[in-house]
């Protein structure tokens, strides 16, 4: 959805699709940013990496880049029990509460309008697991049965 075409794969399945870091280059207002997806966390037992390998991955991805600028905390529109543990790792001890990170909520094709799962009050959700995203964007990951959905919630990330 960022870079504006097909470059990484997407599921709205229950095992994730990514195994190992992927980066893409996108160019946004002339200016070439490196994009990384990573294996997903939690996946529990039905997932294809396992979260210790999945965290490994990317500790080792932030130690070895020159510097992060962004993190975009992914979830699929419900909070999982790890998500509070998830956040401390990467915010809290391995970036040192120094790298801005925004919340991208996915999986929201359903909807009418992918903004109404915020305007559900889930911040409420969000304070309750000490999760504190500089924004909040909730977004559909791939065209589906309604691709202006999918458009509108492009031009809104």
């Amino acid at each position: 959805m960022i870079v504006g075409e097909k470059v990484a794969r997407v599921s709205d399945g229950p095992v994730g699709c990514t195994f190992h870091n992927e980066d893409y280059a996108v160019i946004f207002k002339n200016t070439v940013f490196r994009i990384y997806d990573t294996a997903g966390l939690n996946e529990s037992d039905q997932g294809r990496v396992p979260h210790w390998k999945a965290i490994q991955n990317l500790y080792t991805l932030i130690r070895e880049l020159d510097g992060v600028s962004l993190l975009i905390y992914c979830m699929r529109g419900r909070f999982k029990e790890n998500a509070t543990v998830n956040w401390n790792l990467f915010n809290k001890v391995i970036c040192g509460e120094r790298v801005p990170i925004i919340a991208v909520v996915t999986g929201l094709e359903g909807r009418e309008d992918p903004d109404d799962w915020w305007r559900e009050d889930h911040r409420k959700a969000f304070r309750k697991n000490k999760i504190d995203p500089r924004d909040v964007c909730c977004v559909v990951s791939f065209p589906g049965r309604s691709g202006g959905i999918y458009q509108v919630a492009r031009q809104a990330a």
